[in-house]
């Protein structure tokens, strides 16, 4: 079944931590959402279904309930989710420049006070200088930098947290590793500033920062390929110190191969290992430890024309077959069937019913679960 909850809800909109990589999109929230036609705002609430004397009637209390506000462009200006009572339970607020990119939003708290603020900030060529996230109190708690080759393509992403300054003899760093594979892309200077509590002070943004009580830690460190793709990330405590780091290969048109995550004496932990068909989806993952042993068992996906997934399977560590998952879609690319085998021929199905306006737009979504309805899902759509 589907599930909705705000934790998932702020996944997707909580974008900024990998807004180096969603930057480059430039499809609209309404693309991406599958909406035609010129939305202009979306009431969804989603009800169980429950069994009444043969017949199934929606329950008193929904399981959720959400609003979402589109700007002319077809990017979401406003979300909000609601209580069973009416009233809002969280909201985000988003503006943007005159190209489309978000420059603020604004979470709130159902008493309607600010929880989080991020800003960012834009440069030459249309291209990410740095994201300010507040606090409710509008205090800067986190800032990211990024940084650009001379060809504009993205070199590194510096992410800085605040924190209490530490005492200092109580406060002894432990030497900060440098990765070989990348340090073409890391400064000397860098370097040296990383012995000095991991704080990138050749920067002047940050020496201004560090003032008072409280100072900005370097917490994470992404560094790029010369073809803009992440080749490094490396994560650091509170206070400096060195946690972890992963490393990442691509083939020659930009797929991911592999991730190896190190830990803290640079020894290798485990690798990921991505395979991937000719229209670049991913087709098949698994993990091994450092010893060669399995981590995460094989997963091979299978795709239509349209780029849906169609077809999931799940190995055992013994490389048998545990579970298939099959996906059909209707000609809107809505999900109208999932089918689930397991390794006893054991099958369950999810089937998915709708009803359309005249843009093609779902207003109606009832999913079945074995033949028998469990949920309802009910839209308002208004249009421009």
């Amino acid at each position: 079944m589907i599930k909705e909850n705000i934790n998932n809800f702020l996944v997707i909109i909580f974008i900024f931590s990998n807004i180096s990589t969603l930057a480059q999109s430039k499809k609209t929230d309404l693309q991406n959402e599958n909406l035609q036609g010129k939305v202009n705002s979306l009431k969804e609430i989603k009800f169980t279904l429950i069994s009444n004397d043969g017949k199934f009637e929606k329950s008193k209390e929904f399981q959720y309930s959400k609003e979402v506000i589109y700007d002319k462009n077809g990017y979401r200006t406003q979300n909000a989710y609601f209580l069973n009572n009416g009233e809002i339970d969280w909201k985000s607020t988003i503006k943007y420049n005159s190209l489309s990119n978000i420059i603020e939003e604004i979470s709130y708290k159902n008493n309607n006070e600010i929880s989080v603020k991020h800003i960012s900030k834009y440069g030459y060529s249309d291209k990410i200088l740095q994201n300010r996230m507040y606090n409710d109190k509008n205090e800067l708690e986190k800032i990211t930098l990024y940084e650009y080759a001379n060809n504009g393509i993205l070199k590194k992403v510096l992410y800085l947290y605040k924190t209490e300054k530490p005492k200092l003899e109580s406060f002894q760093p432990s030497p900060i590793p440098i990765p070989k594979q990348d340090s073409k892309s890391i400064t000397r200077k860098m370097e040296s500033d990383l012995e000095k509590l991991n704080v990138y002070k050749s920067n002047k943004i940050i020496d201004s920062l560090n003032s008072g009580e409280n100072k900005f830690i370097v917490s994470n460190i992404e560094n790029f390929d010369e073809k803009g793709f992440l080749a490094c990330n490396i994560r650091y405590t509170n206070y400096g110190y060195y946690m972890e780091k992963k490393m990442y290969t691509y083939d020659s048109i930009g797929n991911k191969l592999s991730e190896t995550s190190f830990g803290k004496n640079e020894n290798p932990l485990f690798t990921y290992y991505y395979k991937y068909d000719n229209q670049k989806n991913l087709v098949e993952v698994y993990a091994l430890n450092s010893d060669g042993t399995i981590l995460q068992a094989k997963k091979e996906f299978k795709y239509n024309d349209n780029k849906n997934l169609i077809e999931t399977k799940y190995y055992d560590f013994d490389n048998s077959l545990s579970e298939t998952t099959i996906i059909k879609y209707d000609i809107n690319r809505n999900t109208i069937e999932s089918i689930t085998i397991d390794n006893n021929d054991k099958k369950s199905t999810s089937t998915y019913k709708y009803t359309f306006d005249k843009y093609r737009n779902w207003m109606t979504k009832t999913e079945f679960y074995n033949n028998s309805p469990v949920s309802i899902i009910e839209r308002k759509i208004n249009y421009y």
